[in-house]
C-alpha cells in the first residue's frame, strides 16, 4: 500500500545544462609542458638504448656502423 504524495512533497528535479568545454591559457601551458617533457624523456631513453647497443656490439666484436672504432 503506497501513500499518495502531494505536489508540495514531490522530489525536486535538478535541471542540467550542457556546457561546451573551454580551454584556457593554463590548459595549453600544461599540455605543452607535458608534451615537451615526454619528448625529452623519450630522447634520454633513445640515447641510453643507442649507447647500450654500441656497448653490446663492442663487447661481442660485431662491426659498428659509421666507422666507430
Amino acid at each position: 500500500m503506497s501513500i499518495p504524495i502531494s505536489a508540495d512533497e514531490q522530489p525536486a528535479v535538478e535541471e542540467t545544462y550542457d556546457v561546451a568545454p573551454h580551454l584556457t591559457v593554463a590548459d595549453g601551458f600544461r599540455l605543452g609542458c607535458g608534451l615537451i617533457l615526454s619528448l625529452v624523456a623519450f630522447g634520454f631513453v633513445l640515447v641510453i638504448l643507442a649507447a647500450t647497443g654500441v656497448l653490446l656490439a663492442m663487447v661481442l666484436g660485431l662491426p659498428l656502423p659509421f666507422g666507430i672504432p
